[in-house]
């Protein structure tokens, strides 16, 4: 299951092939069909049991939430048949405002007009959370972004992850000498995090992690995770853009810092019996 920002606007544009107001859709209470291949290819890309998040772009109005119930086969095009779940009726732009994370979603931002744009389950969870929308993201859908990402979706190739990986070490070492931190790498020591900091009489524990994109997402191992929980001078540093110019660092210290994640299992290790 996919989840989509559909973008419609009902002005009529020049540039526009089609037009189109998600109230129709959230008024009839029916599956209905919105959108075809014959006009916009985009649409070809949702499937079945896809999620829509209906965004009303002249009015800056999240409309609400909808399900693919199909894709109608009519001669060489597709029609996509959608199901109004949950109309919301929500601006926009005081979301991204109001949260740096719903601000920074790709499907959110200026770009080439499209009429889909994929957005990830987790940044969708986020929007609809905003929102103060009942339709929820199921954790397995969560599960599944995190598994594509882990697998080279957010970060790519190994030599790309050691590349995020070492720009992100720069950056929070850069950021701890210039906060007055003495720093010593004990990451080959394995024992849950890379940096051993000390500062008149202060004592922290820097596990760093690195992101290329905006996304705030990481893996972290087990020892990690229990390092975290008994060691009340861990700090988590998450550095987000780290490849860019202007990459962004968060800091999540001791039991707070862990409060403010969510933890999902996205791999197991089996022994046959």
């Amino acid at each position: 299951m996919a989840f989509w920002v559909y973008k419609c606007n009902s002005r009529g544009w020049p540039h526009q092939r089609v037009q189109g107001d998600w109230n129709e859709v959230f008024a009839s209470r029916e599956p209905l069909e919105w959108g075809s291949t014959e006009y916009v290819a985009d649409v070809g890309m949702a499937k079945t049991h896809d999620v829509i998040l209906a965004y009303q772009t002249n009015r800056n109005e999240l409309v609400g939430v909808a399900e693919v119930v199909r894709l109608r086969k009519r001669g060489d095009y597709r029609d996509l048949i959608l199901k109004p779940i949950e109309e919301l009726r929500v601006k926009v732009r005081p979301l991204k405002e109001a949260s740096e994370r719903i601000a920074r979603i790709p499907a959110l931002q200026p770009g080439p007009i499209r009429t889909l744009y994929e957005i990830a389950p987790s940044d969708a969870d986020a929007l609809l959370r905003a929102a103060r929308a009942h339709h929820k993201v199921s954790v397995g859908s969560a599960v599944e972004d995190a598994e594509s990402w882990a697998s080279g979706g957010g970060f790519g190739s190994a030599a790309e992850n050691r590349k995020v990986e070492m720009a992100a070490m720069r950056e929070a070492r850069r950021r701890l000498k210039r906060e007055g931190w003495r720093i010593r790498d004990v990451s080959a020591q394995r024992c849950g995090y890379d940096r051993d900091c000390k500062r008149r009489g202060e004592v922290l524990h820097v596990e760093v992690k690195g992101v290329r994109g905006p996304e705030k997402r990481f893996i972290l191992t087990r020892r990690e995770a229990q390092t975290w929980k008994r060691d009340r001078h861990y700090c988590l540093f998450l550095v987000t853009n780290a490849l860019t110019g202007r990459p962004a660092v968060a800091q999540y210290p001791g039991a707070w810092g862990l409060e403010q994640i969510t933890q999902q299992p996205i791999a197991y290790a089996c022994v046959v019996r």
